[in-house]
């Protein structure tokens, strides 16, 4: 399918990529703005945010850093981050952007996660890095799905309705999917670098038809390369900080036995099969997470043909829970972590639930197309 161009009004002139620059977004409702120089330092930042440009929006989290000083120095509000790389400070500030949103809202669940409606059925498919969701987005979207989000899913506490949200979409150049969806020769790429090597391809959300405003969520698709495969195997992270304190944390919550940790110049890479505890004991001690991924390079996450069955609300429930991201700040608000994970067993109760194990991309478009049309007559048949 042919990619249309980019919106080209929603994407700041740089000028001199030197120049000092000063970007707003609104995210969520949490207004975010970056400040600092050069500008080429968050070029692909704003490349991958754009839709969410909003200079009217009152900041709630100022994001400072000066590249022109080595290592670089970031400041989020009142918090100090010394000793960065200047060469990684894109995926440094793409990471932090998240964080401040997970830190700030209230009004969603927030999800690691793909969404996309055929027609005017929403199908949500969580999952972790490495489960294909980028992939499934990207082909679901030249099939004519309307694209929620490839990265995050939010789900609103009041109505269980899915908000499209507009970043744009990154995959590998070694992605199954690149060649035949990858924008053609000639047409401008931009990357964001990856701090374990390589990058990632930035493709315009818009690529895709514009996604329709706020929709009612019919069925969670757990994507079986997160429930089966990747269950119980070692993930790693990188992290910008890990120290005595981050150490003497690990050991409280039971889990520095099985931790493997390596640095890898100003920077860590952390395994564990416990990883989202250890970004948890990462961030709440001012590191933040700059990648997340599998320890093998090719996760067995697509099949020579799709597979999809129906799952337990239990075995749903394991899922979004591993893959909840605002976890943190809904904890803290009040209710304590059961009367979260309760809140999220009735969304698992309310809400029919699969897994899905990707195939090629045609088969198992169509697959998911018959889900939808059969969960739109079910609604048919009790009106």
């Amino acid at each position: 399918m042919p990619i249309a161009p980019r919106n080209s009004a929603s994407i700041p002139s740089l000028g001199d990529s030197s120049d000092a620059i000063s970007v707003g977004f609104s995210i969520l409702g949490v207004g975010i703005r970056l400040e600092g120089r050069p500008a080429a330092d968050i070029y692909p930042v704003t490349q991958l945010y754009a839709d969410f440009r909003e200079a009217k929006v009152s900041p709630s989290w100022t994001i400072k850093w000066d590249g022109g000083s080595s290592p670089t120095r970031m400041t989020v509000n009142e918090e100090v981050y010394d000793g960065l790389s200047g060469k990684w400070i894109s995926p440094l500030i793409s990471m932090k952007v998240m964080d401040c949103v997970y830190r700030t809202t209230k009004d969603f669940f927030l999800f690691h996660g793909a969404a996309a409606a055929w027609r005017d059925v929403l199908l949500a498919f969580p999952g972790e890095s490495g489960a294909g969701k980028s992939s499934l987005s990207v082909a679901l979207a030249s099939e004519g799905w309307s694209l929620f989000s490839d990265e995050l899913i939010p789900v609103s506490r009041k109505n269980l309705h899915v908000l499209p949200f507009r970043r744009a979409i990154t995959i590998r150049s070694t992605d199954p999917v690149s060649n035949d969806f990858l924008p053609a020769e000639g047409h401008s790429t931009e990357f964001m670098p990856l701090v374990g090597g390589g990058s990632k391809t930035i493709i315009s959300f818009l690529f895709s038809r514009k996604p329709p405003s706020p929709f009612p969520l019919k069925a969670i698709v757990c994507l079986r390369g997160w429930r089966g495969e990747m269950r119980g195997r070692q993930r790693q992270i990188v992290v910008t900080h890990w120290d005595k304190r981050m150490e003497n944390l690990a050991r409280e919550k039971g889990v520095y036995g099985n931790l493997h940790v390596r640095r890898v110049g100003q920077f860590w890479r952390i395994r564990s099969d416990r990883v989202v505890v250890v970004e948890d004991i990462c961030t709440s001690l001012g590191g933040i997470v700059i990648e997340r991924g599998l320890v093998e390079d090719s996760p067995p996450a697509f099949g020579k043909t799709p597979l999809l069955e129906p799952i337990s609300p239990f075995e749903c429930l394991n899922v979004l829970w591993s893959v909840f991201q605002n976890g943190r700040s809904l904890t803290n608000g009040g209710g304590g972590t059961l009367g979260l994970y309760l809140q999220l067993a009735q969304i698992a109760k309310a809400i029919p639930c699969f897994s899905l194990r990707p195939g090629p991309p045609a088969p198992t478009c169509e697959l998911l197309k018959k889900l939808a049309e059969k969960l739109a007559k079910r609604d048919v048949s009790r009106e």
